[in-house]
């Protein structure tokens, strides 16, 4: 029994990994530019109503790059997560195994 809570122990202590890190910074700065875009449509809306025209423009200008930039990181976040969920897989035991390390197995037993 305490083996098992040893195990369990080193389990959650475990540190993610350099990837997971890195997938969750991207969507973290995605959503930041998300909330920025936001903003400044919210200021370009007030600057508008305000009868200021070209300031304005400039900050629906800076809010369209913002989107721009946002969902171009939430993309590579997404794609990064979902090439690593397609390279592995979960066998018969229940362990994340690669695609290739599952068809060895498989061929192996057949």
């Amino acid at each position: 029994m305490a083996r098992r809570k040893r195990k369990a122990r080193r389990r959650a202590a475990k540190k993610p990994s350099r990837r997971r890190v890195i997938i969750e910074n991207l969507y973290k700065a995605g959503q930041f530019f998300a909330a920025v875009f936001i903003v400044l449509l919210v200021v370009a809306a007030i600057a508008l109503a305000k009868g200021d025209e070209r300031d304005a423009n400039q900050a629906a200008e800076y809010a369209y790059y913002s989107l721009v930039i946002s969902v171009v990181l939430l993309l590579a976040a997404t794609a990064l997560e979902e090439r690593k969920e397609e390279s592995t897989v979960e066998d018969r035991e229940g362990r994340r195994r690669t695609v290739a390390e599952t068809q060895k197995t498989r061929q192996r037993e057949a």
